[in-house]
């Protein structure tokens, strides 16, 4: 079974690893009733979703929808905790955004949104989907304090934002005596990128690491399988560096001393860091749903971390 992680700062305990839905409508509802099912008779809680889900699919806000057809189904709300995000950057013609897209207008529309395709009064742990360093934070975490105190949110978080801007809203937060961001949602994973993502994405790589250690600050990894880079060595795309393939090889060598699966242990090395580390696994298949879950009873010394990096 999966163990729950508390989240300091909130009343949440969310399971080690959390599910991600944003390829939900590629699948028939009965498939998603049963990876649904799934992860939660394996301790699952938390499911990740966002406003603009989909979208690349003509297929906006489906993943919502179907979030909250399986919770109904389920007579669910009171044990799982929903997390979803707001405020994206425009993806063009098939999700335009004004250019201001980090707006307290925007915010409540995107939340009221989501709110209605989930069918459920407030989100356990909303994220702001990107980061506009042009807007000040104080006008962004008074924004999301509004909607917590009108209870919409119980909780928020960042999705995408750099450390500096972390700080200054951390700063803010405790000048103003409000609740700040209780987690971080970054990419993050054992491999390296074979090229730089846009700037809009927050990556959490070389002096990072020490930045969450130091402040502690949960970390929702997506992208935590790099893609299943680990798993197969057919699997490259955007991970296709000799960096990687170095800590593949290592993971096997791991995987094999440990009785376990080179992409289990990529998955072990995230949620063995000195900080927090809760992955988000967007897989559609069972057997890889429980193959990542199983990943949760690894543990690892700082030695076999050090060595996995390289």
């Amino acid at each position: 079974m999966l163990q729950t992680r508390h989240l300091p700062g909130t009343d949440l305990r969310v399971s080690a690893i959390a599910l991600g839905t944003a390829d939900w409508t590629t699948r028939k509802g009965d498939d998603l009733d049963l990876l649904y099912s799934a992860f939660r008779e394996a301790g699952g809680n938390c499911f990740d979703s966002a406003h603009c889900y989909a979208f690349w699919k003509d297929a906006e806000g489906a993943p919502e929808r179907e979030l909250g057809r399986l919770i109904r189904q389920h007579g669910d709300r009171a044990n799982v905790i929903v997390c979803t995000k707001g405020c994206h950057i425009s993806g063009g013609a098939k999700y335009p955004r004004p250019p201001r897209y980090m707006t307290a207008e925007l915010l409540a529309s995107d939340l009221r949104d989501s709110l209605e395709r989930l069918q459920i009064d407030h989100i356990d742990l909303y994220y702001l989907h990107r980061d506009d360093p042009a807007v000040p934070v104080d006008e962004i975490m008074d924004a999301l304090h509004s909607q917590q105190q009108a209870g919409r949110i119980r909780h928020y978080a960042a999705s995408n934002w750099q450390p500096a801007r972390l700080e200054q809203a951390a700063d803010y937060c405790r000048r103003q005596g409000i609740a700040p961001f209780v987690a971080s949602q970054v990419l993050y994973n054992l491999g390296q990128l074979a090229s730089p993502m846009g700037a809009d994405i927050a990556v959490l790589d070389n002096e990072q690491p020490a930045w969450y250690a130091k402040h502690q600050l949960p970390v929702f990894a997506y992208a935590a399988t790099a893609n299943g880079y680990f798993a197969s060595e057919s699997n490259e795309g955007s991970y296709a560096t000799p960096t990687s393939a170095a800590r593949r090889q290592r993971a096997a060598t791991l995987a094999a001393e440990l009785n376990t699966k080179p992409g289990q242990i990529a998955l072990a090395y995230l949620m063995n860091q000195p900080f927090p580390v809760i992955p988000v696994t967007g897989t559609l298949k069972i057997d890889h749903l429980r193959d990542n879950m199983a990943a949760a009873q690894i543990r690892l010394s700082l030695q076999q971390l050090q060595f996995l990096r390289g």
